[in-house]
């Protein structure tokens, strides 16, 4: 899912690997990281509770890595903190 993704160049001093995963990053055994660009909310806002909901128990922390590509954010920013 994530070899187009920009965010990779900037992952340093750690190995990585491409790999079918449910998150997008695995940081520790119990902890991960999901992506999500504010203009793919935008035209697809159901995509990533879909995805958190495949998580299901399997880590203690999630993080949400978001792409701030658009101009009107803060509406966006609310509803996923909600």
């Amino acid at each position: 899912k994530q070899r187009g993704n920009g965010l990779i160049r900037f992952i340093r001093n750690v190995p990585y690997a491409y790999c079918k995963i449910v998150p997008d990053y695995i940081m520790a055994p119990n902890r991960c990281a999901l992506y999500l660009s504010m203009k793919y909310h935008n035209l697809h806002p159901n995509y990533i509770y879909r995805r958190i909901k495949e998580l299901n128990t399997d880590f203690d922390l999630r993080v949400l890595l978001c792409l701030v590509d658009v101009q009107d954010n803060a509406s966006i920013i609310l509803h996923l903190n909600k």
